[in-house]
């Protein structure tokens, strides 16, 4: 084997122009995805895997030739850090005590060791101004890595040596809490490690298990029960836009498990984070690189018990589009005396839209899903490291019931008996949902304490829902005795994010020069830009109601009672571009760490509702034939020349906006030890953030009236001249706030701290709820009108936490929490005539509670001889359980007439609680594990009468995952795993309670889910 100057082959210098070129065809292709048909998306998916399959192919011979000397070595890897900080240490020297090997920590503070046979040995580890440490007995196999991180501390006068003994961090559960115990604030977080375990597929099932997390409608995250709203997202630590139309929520369910590295919940501000969150800022980090080659492959398949997988209510598909023959301007008048040309552009306008109105009937397929990940490490330009990383996967996930339950129950009057029963409906739906995703993520450092790095992640979410509903209607109806409705829509999401960051040290030297003494490190500069694009899509989503006798006999449409069949075509599109930067300065007493950022968000809004008017008779012409609805009756009335059911644009279509929101923020703040009280840390500071979002209706001139506008939202006195108030214009936040935080901890020893905090942040309304505009919904639920004069919301938070490591992977904590809103944004229900939901900003809610952690592992009972062989089975045993404790209260003004001085917040659970029970044998390669959860009733839709709010009631789940890898029986490195959900088989429900009694206002069945799975890996 030839070998160049710099020690490396050929082969190894050309791989990575190899891999770029593959890149670049993946990227060309991926960019076809969100255009292509179902058959285009799977025939680009096949030649993506084969693409992939074929680059590893490539880098296979390479790889191994690199790697087949190593599999009779061993590597020991890891980071150095400041033992009080927890700020990794960049060029710290890391040696093997009487052999010739060594590393200095890169801008990360990471380092490894390659080429040590296998045994034990010392390791010593040093860096100036600091006590050196030496490391005994760290194991090293054959083919193997051993993680091993190190602390240390500042020098003392006897300049003291520091020798203990070897006890890795062989997982990244242990990681993060080792992470959490040097942390400014207060946080929690799940690992890759834990996500696996748990057995979730998405960010949604992982988020369940984090200490006080909860997830709605299974995509969105609460925590300690507040809602999205006052959760902030980020994706590597960057700012990432909502995926909804209907909120500032992110949708975790988009993000398959396979790539994440970890989540991490900041639960406390510091200013150098955004400030826009309350109950956590959760951040979504993507798989980091691995050191050697990576490659794996997989495939599962799974069952629900409530899905009919051979008959039910199905998708049927659509319009892509609005048809090519409507106007821009929209669907022209027929006046009731029309020309024969207008009658004959409304026959070719309607006949444009002849699609099925009704879901189809039939089986819907098994889940089943599919993943291919690559990474690696090579040495480029001079052996500089380079770390590439690769994944990609699909999975089709399903959810049906065909037993499920829609009613409404009003308050007829104020001190009766009871509620009535407006609406009661049979509810049968099936909803298909293809999840496609791919992640590319590469690092390169050109000098040491030097690191640069691209991400670039694409997710896309396809849903598809067919629904039936069916039964009473007591103001629906007008001379049938049964209503029915049914809706069929599709939901197309995707995200599209690119990042660029680096990392940079320097100046450790001149900067001590200038202070006039030796610091530890020089100065840090870190930085960021990203751009992502976050889309929805809803094309011909569909709406058809009517009434039948008993006899079964149709009674035709009351168009009067409720919306005549209707279609809707929506979508949005929104860009957030972003940058950010800061620059650490170690000082002699304290570390400087001062910093900007900007987010511009942009969005555009765009609905267009289509209904069906029959202008020859009074009511729309059907009798249960939908074929004749479209066909004899639609358009020309078959042999005739009078106009039947024909297609009309809705005045409201102009239901569409423009919304812009910037922000721009500095800040400033400390690190230090408080002068006289060894042993406290205070981190502190304060950011600044302008905001300055609005919202535009558009078209610009459309008219802004609706009947609740004056009930609803709160107009300026009229202007001179002027006898009615003006109708709500474009809203705007115009906005600059102060947002101090100070966090204090204090060891009580090296495994124990306490923990005090304060940070103010603030809320923002999404552009839903800021926009004076209607959005419809299917019938059982009402529409919606957002209000252009909310404000923002300023929270004060308070947090206490007493937190406890006694060993590697173990915590018991305990903590406390108090917030205080000053106009929290709440969604409230207003039963008029034509009752619709709106928001408003209350006048002030608090939320207070509590949280109880503990994680422990049973390897301390190895040397228990009372337990004899129990002991060895016992020591892989696992445990840990987190309890959340809250109560909310808002001030209800006393314009809403609801008879309550106070209720709770919307979405505030008053428990939440997780708890596991695991089971791992390396050297058998077994695990197997029960995760059980369970929340408070949480509140979901708030009335502005003096009727009950809705509840949805608590759900106790119970999963069980179980994992067995063939290697230690000769089968190398395939895997088999086994998932059960929710095995206790519990239903959602969602309720009204009154007078002692309760009523059902949503229920369907969950089912439980089974999956195996498959999974090959080198």
């Amino acid at each position: 084997m030839t070998v160049d100057e710099s020690g490396a082959t050929p082969a190894r210098l050309l791989l990575p122009f190899s891999d770029r070129l593959r890149r670049t065809v993946l990227e060309r292709l991926l960019s076809l995805l969100p255009h292509a048909s179902s058959s285009g998306r799977r025939a680009t998916l096949l030649a993506l895997s084969f693409l992939a399959l074929a680059g590893v192919v490539f880098a296979l011979p390479v790889a191994h030739a690199q790697s087949a000397d190593a599999q009779e070595t061993g590597a020991i890897e890891g980071v150095v850090v400041n033992g009080k900080t927890g700020e990794t240490l960049p060029g710290a020297n890391v040696v093997v005590v009487g052999e010739q090997k060594g590393a200095s920590t890169g801008v990360d503070g990471g380092y490894r060791i390659d080429g040590l046979a296998p045994g034990a040995y010392d390791l010593k580890c040093s860096f100036v101004s600091y006590q050196p440490k030496t490391i005994t007995g760290v194991e090293v196999a054959a083919g193997e890595t051993t993680t091993l991180d190190v602390t240390l501390n500042a020098q003392t006068q006897e300049r003291e040596e520091v020798v203990v003994t070897a006890e890795v961090a062989r997982n990244s559960e242990a990681g993060l809490l080792a992470e959490r115990q040097k942390a400014a604030g207060v946080s929690n977080a799940i690992s890759a490690e834990g996500i696996s375990e748990s057995g979730a597929s998405t960010a949604a099932g992982a988020m369940e298990k984090v200490t006080g997390a909860s997830i709605t409608e299974g995509k969105h995250v609460n925590v300690r029960g507040l809602s999205g709203r006052y959760v902030n997202t980020t994706l590597n630590g960057a700012a990432l836009p909502s995926t909804e139309a209907d909120g500032n929520a992110t949708s975790f369910d988009i993000f398959p498990s396979n790539l994440l590295e970890n989540i991490v919940v900041s639960k406390t501000f510091t200013p150098d984070k955004p400030g826009n969150f309350t109950g956590g800022l959760v951040d979504i980090g993507t798989v980091a690189f691995p050191s050697d080659l990576n490659l794996s492959l997989s495939s599962s398949a799974g069952y629900n018990t409530a899905v009919s997988y051979g008959n039910g209510v199905r998708f049927s598909e659509g319009l892509p589009d609005v048809p090519g023959v409507v106007p821009q301007t929209g669907v022209p008048e027929v006046p009731k005396f029309h020309s024969a040309e207008q009658a004959q552009q409304a026959d070719r306008i309607t006949n444009a839209f002849n699609a099925n109105l009704a879901p189809a009937s039939g089986g819907v397929p098994y889940e089943h899903g599919y993943e291919l990940s690559f990474g690696n490490e090579f040495s480029f330009l001079g052996e500089r490291p380079l770390g590439v990383v690769a994944s990609f996967s699909y999975d089709q996930n399903i959810s049906a019931y065909d037993d499920g339950l829609t009613a409404r129950h009003p308050l007829s009057s104020t001190g009766a008996d009871s509620l009535t029963t407006d609406l009661r409906l049979e509810d049968q739906s099936s909803t298909v949902e293809d999840l496609y995703s791919a992640l590319a993520n590469t690092s390169f450092q050109p000098f040491d304490n030097h690191e640069i790095g691209v991400n670039l992640l694409y997710t896309r979410s396809e849903e598809r829902q067919g629904r039936f509903q069916e039964g009473f209607g007591r103001e629906l109806l007008s001379g049938g005795d049964v209503f029915q409705t049914r809706t069929i829509q599709k939901t197309v999401r995707d995200v599209r994010s690119g990042q660029v960051h680096g990392e940079h040290t320097f100046g450790r030297e001149a900067l001590g020069a200038l202070l006039g003494t030796d610091l530890s490190q020089g100065l840090r500069l870190k930085w960021k830009g990203a751009i992502t694009r976050t889309k929805q899509d809803q094309p011909d989503y569909r709406l058809f109601a009517n009434e039948v006798n008993d006899d079964g006999t149709f009674a035709g449409i009351n168009v009067s009672g409720y919306s005549p069949p209707a279609r809707y075509f929506r979508d949005f599109d929104q860009e957030t571009p972003s940058a950010e930067a800061s620059l650490d300065i170690p000082l002699a007493v304290l570390d400087l760490k001062v910093g900007g950022s900007y987010r511009n968000k942009d969005r555009a809004f765009r609905q267009r509702r289509f209904i069906y008017k029959n202008y020859s008779e009074s009511a729309l012409d059907y009798q249960g034939d939908l074929d004749a609805f479209f066909g004899a009756n639609g358009g020309f009335r078959d042999g005739m020349d009078e106009l039947g059911n024909v297609i009309q644009e809705s005045a409201s279509s102009v239901n569409n906006y423009n919304g812009a929101q910037e922000v721009a923020a500095g800040f400033a703040m400390v690190d230090m030890a408080v002068p006289g009280v060894p042993g406290l840390r205070l981190v502190g500071g304060v950011r600044v953030e302008r905001t300055d979002q609005q919202i535009e209706v558009y078209p610009s001139d459309a008219p802004l009236r609706y009947p609740l506008a004056d009930s609803l939202f709160r107009f300026p006195e009229p202007p001179p001249g002027r006898a009615e108030p003006p109708a709500p214009g474009p809203g705007r936040i115009e906005q600059t706030d102060w947002l101090p935080s100070a966090n204090l901890t204090y060891a009580l020893s090296d495994e124990m701290n306490l923990r005090a905090t304060y940070g103010r942040t603030l809320a923002r309304p999404s552009f839903k709820e800021f926009a004076p505009i209607r959005f419809s919904n299917f019938t059982g639920a009402y529409p919606e009108i957002g209000n252009p004069n909310l404000d923002r919301t300023l929270v004060d938070n308070f947090d206490l936490r007493w937190e406890w490591f006694p060993r590697p992977g173990e915590l018991l904590a305990a903590s406390g929490f108090y917030k205080t809103f000053d106009g929290a944004i709440e969604r409230s229900f207003v039963p008029v005539n034509n009752p619709v939901v709106t928001y408003f900003n209350s006048e002030r809610a608090t939320v207070y509670g509590a949280e109880f952690e503990a994680r422990t592992r049973f390897k301390f009972l190895d040397d228990a001889a009372s337990l004899g062989d129990a002991a060895s089975w016992l020591e892989h045993l696992k445990a840990g359980a987190n309890l959340t404790l809250a109560q909310s209260s808002v001030d209800v003004p006393d314009s809403l007439q609801t008879g309550q001085d106070t209720r709770p917040l919307q979405g505030q659970s008053p428990y939440l609680v997780n708890a596991n029970l695991a089971y791992d044998r390396p050297e058998w390669g077994t695990s197997a594990g029960f995760y059980y959860n369970v929340f408070g009733q949480r509140l979901t839709a708030i009335t502005r009468d003096a009727g009950p709010n809705r509840f949805e009631q608590p759900r106790h789940t119970l999963d069980f995952t179980f994992a067995q890898r063939m290697k230690p029986l000769g089968l190398g490195g395939l895997e088999v795993t086994f998932k059960a959900k929710n095995l206790l088989g519990e239903d959602h429900l969602v309720t009204r309670q009154y007078r002692g009694a309760t009523y059902p206002v949503r229920r369907h069945d969950l089912g439980r889910s089974f999956t195996l799975g498959l999974e090959y890996s080198l």
